[in-house]
């Protein structure tokens, strides 16, 4: 039986997660895609995964899938069959429906706007350093934003799976190679978690190069106090660390998202915690300490418009910034990019696109340093 039990070191991360998403969201993630009417307890639950099934996967190196796919003018081709290094990936929030508060994995239509939209577009930027798993799991639904209850149960729920899959890639898949952990949104939150509670003071933490957690607020006190091992990177070539933003539109006020995130996380720290939110720009080689480093060049976003299943070219360079605590950036001017901007700025929805290239090499710049020495 299915526990819905939440443990309390959990429900402060998860609860904020749900607050700042429902302000990024302006609070209308139910007007937009419906929420469930009833309760989490009052609805059946999806049939649980089975991570033995190539089918309970988004991808897998050894076989043809979403994140196989690359830019042609990429400087780095796929390169999964000789990569090293093996990434974790964990997509975020996809689940549109309001009929249950979790996916069902066997729905194929959001299986397909998954990878369409996801998996080819996020995490298919490390399959020039990496072989890429990304399992499907009963995520929470975009409507789980819009309540404290059954959201957290919700999200609960859906990292029951992410753990489930990471231990059966751990065990049948993994070999004691070095891993990169990567996750966005929703992804990003169980990313988080499953470093905090399964691999920080594990045998297995030795093994993990990086971790990419993206687009949810990140205090680096909840780093410094709540994990044994794991640091902040601050450099390209720092290993067993964790890299985070969220991004927003040069000359935005973000302040609103700042302050509340500051506030929701800051609760269960202890005073002397620094509250400061990590802010890693991609775009160069070093994390913000509260210095403006403006007129960085980017090498290379994805724009929206698709091709097909291909990825579209990498389209011209975007300028950006950490400024206390918070990634600004000037995207591209262009038809070719129809960015879908949230309230207050947020570019929630392109926090990686907007930077594929320099992620992709950083991944691969990190891979090396980590295999190297």
């Amino acid at each position: 039986m299915e526990t819905h039990l939440m443990k309390k070191k959990s429900i402060i991360i998860i609860s904020a997660s749900i607050i700042i998403n429902a302000i990024v969201f302006s609070n209308s993630n139910a007007q937009f895609f419906g929420a469930p009417e009833k309760h989490f307890d009052e609805y059946e639950k999806p049939p649980k995964p089975d991570y033995s099934k190539e089918s309970s996967w988004a991808a897998l190196p050894d076989r043809q899938d979403a994140a196989d796919v690359f830019p042609e003018n990429s400087l780095y081709k796929e390169n999964q069959p000789s990569a090293k290094v093996d990434v974790f990936y964990i997509h975020p929030t996809t689940y549109r429906n309001a009929k249950n508060w979790n996916q069902d994995i066997n729905l194929e239509e959001v299986n397909t706007w998954t990878d369409l939209s996801r998996v080819s577009r996020q995490g298919s930027i490390f399959n020039a350093c990496c072989k890429v798993f990304a399992p499907r799991y009963r995520q929470a639904a975009f409507g789980a934003t819009s309540s404290k209850e059954s959201g957290k149960l919700a999200y609960d729920f859906a990292y029951q799976d992410v753990l489930s899959a990471w231990k059966y890639y751990i065990n049948n898949f993994n070999h004691n190679r070095p891993f990169i952990i990567v996750g966005h949104s929703q992804g990003a939150l169980h990313a988080f978690n499953l470093i905090k509670e399964e691999i920080d003071k594990s045998k297995y933490f030795k093994n993990m190069v990086a971790a990419y957690i993206i687009g949810i607020p990140v205090l680096k006190g909840q780093i410094e106090l709540s994990m044994k091992n794991t640091s902040i990177c601050k450099k390209i070539s720092d290993i067993n660390c964790i890299v985070s933003w969220n991004t927003f539109t040069m000359g935005s006020d973000a302040s609103i998202y700042k302050k509340m995130a500051v506030s929701r996380l800051g609760e269960g720290l202890e005073a002397k915690a620094d509250k400061g939110l990590v802010c890693w720009n991609p775009t160069s080689n070093y994390i913000d300490l509260n210095k403006i480093k403006p007129n960085i060049s980017n090498l290379g976003p994805i724009p929206t418009v698709k091709k097909g299943g291909e990825l579209p070219d990498l389209a011209e360079k975007i300028k950006a910034k950490c400024d206390d605590g918070i990634l600004f950036a000037s995207p591209p001017n262009s038809k070719e990019f129809d960015l879908f901007t949230l309230p207050g700025g947020s570019l929630h929805m392109h926090d990686m696109e907007l930077f594929y290239e320099n992620i992709r090499i950083n991944s691969i710049l990190r891979s090396k340093y980590y295999t190297v020495n």
